[in-house]
């Protein structure tokens, strides 16, 4: 959805139109995000990589699928500069699945609520951990 850039106005704009609730697994895509850094670091290795992820942490594939979307989080986390990650999960029946992607991530990852990119905080959520 957003090629690598310097650009925060730009990062900040698209992802504030970012559609949530996609068919993509998230193991898949986090590799995908790994591969991209890695190729840029090979480009550029002084440029510093910040690595945004939108998600509500629910992986295909269950509890195996859920495994493995954290070991490829722990992947990305080792190889970028830092990890945000949002939090898009919505409705009554939250299982906070973002929370384990980010932790997965290491320490210095970020945990946000998808509000935070509009400036709106969902109620009853926690900002930043």
């Amino acid at each position: 959805m957003l090629p690598p850039t310097g650009s925060v106005e730009r990062a900040a704009t698209r992802l504030a139109d970012l559609p949530t609730g996609g068919g993509t697994p998230l193991a898949a895509g986090l590799d995908a995000a790994t591969t991209l850094v890695r190729a840029h670091r090979l480009r550029d290795p002084g440029r510093r990589v910040l690595c945004v992820l939108v998600t509500d942490g629910r992986a295909s594939g269950g509890r195996a699928g859920l495994a493995a979307a954290e070991r490829a989080a722990a992947r990305l986390g080792r190889i970028a500069d830092g990890v945000v990650v949002f939090d898009s999960e919505q409705g009554r029946v939250r299982l906070g699945l973002s929370a384990r992607i980010a932790a997965a991530a290491g320490p210095d990852a970020r945990l946000l609520p998808i509000g935070a990119l509009t400036g709106e905080a969902p109620a009853g959520r926690a900002g930043a951990r």
